[in-house]
């Protein structure tokens, strides 16, 4: 069970490299988030690290541990928001390349599944609307304000 979750952003460079430039939001387990928004740059890439704590002490490993049980989801509203994401780990989300597009206001959605079946045809995509009918439960279900500019 968490109590802490880091979501960075990791800006990439034209050539898909990580740059110095990090925007990170931390969220407690009711959601709160701390700044209470980010800046993002629109048809731009970032590498997205999720870091999740009970107790400050990082429970990636456990996820990791039991991937096949496992998996992220993302979704914008608008949806358009995210024009792509591609998970970097196997499906989990932990780790990945997200690129946003388009100007404005936006809510980032990120949920932590557990139990599922990613082999589910609505586990394969990370944005799936339809992802509870893969099974499982919510382990994390958080929404935060993203400015994208």
């Amino acid at each position: 069970e968490y109590d802490k979750i880091v979501v960075n952003f990791i800006k990439l460079n034209a050539n898909g490299n990580e740059t110095n430039d990090t925007t990170a939001i931390i969220l407690d387990a009711h959601g709160d988030a701390t700044p209470s928004s980010i800046t993002l740059g629109s048809d731009q890439s970032y590498r997205v690290m999720m870091n999740l704590y009970s107790h400050d002490e990082s429970i990636n490993a456990e996820i990791v541990a039991d991937a096949d049980e496992h998996q992220f989801f993302f979704f914008a509203n608008p949806s358009t928001a995210i024009a792509t994401y591609e998970y970097r780990d196997g499906q989990i989300g932990l780790d990945g390349k997200m690129t946003f597009q388009g100007v404005g206001n936006a809510n980032l959605n990120i949920i932590l599944r557990h139990g599922l079946d990613k082999t589910h045809a609505d586990a394969l995509s990370y944005n799936n609307p339809n992802y509870r009918n893969a099974g499982g439960a919510d382990d994390l279900n958080i929404t935060f304000p993203v400015h994208i500019q």
